[in-house]
């Protein structure tokens, strides 16, 4: 509802399109399917991310692979990991085992792209609590955030338009920080094989370092710059 005074309003909103091709880049929807009336305009202030394919047979068996050799038995990091990832808000965890001690345990929680929102804190950590080791301390937090700011200038293949290149550019360098886990790094090697990726491009530099972080802490998106040259 509008509030009186008011010229906008702020509401949530979810893709159709399951998916990458749900992604959007910020203020790229623009078009009321249904009008409405009185509304003028609508524009997305934040980037629709997070939307994924399904999961092909490789990655499934490397990433089954992956906790055969690591399996969770209540008494380590991927334990913990497993147990927070559960939850489907909560896209990755970073645990420091003996983080103030012995007997006690970080876990940091991630979202897609931004730290895991409270709701999804305090389920994990009622579930955690509930099902930890006697005499064992187990904190939940959300992840810290890590700004990255981003500036990158991509070669356009011949023919293409620019405003199209910028806009896919941005949604790949948006969809490389929503799938960052807490932990790991933000590479610029990793964003370019993104750029690339997109077949737009013939290629492209960067004029930002990447940043490494803490366990406990996420990368993510600061301010994002990318120029297309011919």
């Amino acid at each position: 509802m509008l509030p009186h005074g008011e010229t906008s309003v702020q509401v949530p909103a979810k893709a159709e399109t399951p998916g990458t091709a749900g992604n959007a880049g910020i203020d790229t929807v623009d078009v009321l399917v249904t009008p409405v009336a009185s509304v003028t305009s609508v524009w997305n202030p934040v980037p629709f991310a997070g939307g994924e394919e399904a999961e092909a047979d490789e990655p499934l068996r490397a990433r089954l692979l992956a906790e055969y050799a690591a399996p969770g038995n209540g008494t380590n990091a991927q334990w913990y990991k497993n147990a927070a990832t559960a939850f489907d808000s909560v896209h990755s965890a970073g645990v420091l085992p003996r983080e103030n001690g012995a007997g006690t345990v970080g876990v940091y929680l991630g979202g897609a792209g931004a730290p895991a929102p409270d709701a999804a804190v305090q389920q994990v950590r009622a579930a955690l609590q509930a099902k930890r080791e006697i005499n064992v301390d187990v904190k939940v937090e959300p992840a810290e955030a890590v700004p990255v700011d981003v500036t990158a200038s991509v070669r356009a293949k011949e023919g293409l338009d620019a405003d199209e290149i910028r806009i896919e550019c941005r949604l790949a360098v948006q969809d490389y920080f929503a799938k960052l886990g807490v932990g790991q790094p933000a590479a610029v090697s990793g964003m370019t094989v993104r750029l690339m990726a997109t077949g737009l491009i013939e290629d492209c530099a960067f004029s930002t370092p990447g940043k490494t972080v803490e366990n406990n802490q996420l990368a993510v998106l600061g301010a994002l710059d990318v120029s297309v040259e011919a």
